[in-house]
Parts: C-alpha cells; structure tokens; sequence
C-alpha cells in the first residue's frame, strides 16, 4: 500500500491505498457530506500542493468505478 495525498473541493485526505483510482473511492466513501467534494480530484504521494506530475480524474469517473465496484460485489458465483 502507498500513501495518497487526495484532495477535492475542499476535502482533503491522506490515506493508505493500492491505487490512486483506490485512494480516491476510499475518500468518497469517507465523506459525511458529498457537497464538499468539487468536480474532480487531485492525487499526489507527495502532499496536497499542486506538482506538475499529480493525477487528476474526474469525480464522475470515480462514482462509475464505485458503481462498478458495487456491481461487482453483487454478482456471485455458480
């Protein structure tokens, strides 16, 4: 696992994650209060300043992986 500097809107979180798509579901899932997240998130190991090398995605794309994810979880086995 590697630590993920995640940041969106005015949410910031550091968390411990495999990936950075991971890092960002992980702080959705935190959230109390969805309105505080903006329309994408930023990603960095090295701190919530912005780098020229952070990983940006959009937070639509993050509730598609979460819906995914969910989906997934449903389907069992034969």
């Amino acid at each position: 696992m590697r630590k993920f500097y995640v940041s969106s809107g005015t949410m910031q979180e550091v968390l411990l994650a495999s990936t950075k798509e991971q890092a960002c579901i992980k702080a959705m899932r935190r959230l109390d209060n969805p309105i505080l997240i903006g329309t994408r998130f930023r990603v960095s190991e090295r701190g919530f300043d912005e780098h020229y090398d952070d990983f940006l995605i959009n937070t639509s794309t993050i509730i598609n992986l979460m819906i995914l994810a969910a989906s997934d979880d449903e389907i069992t086995p034969v």
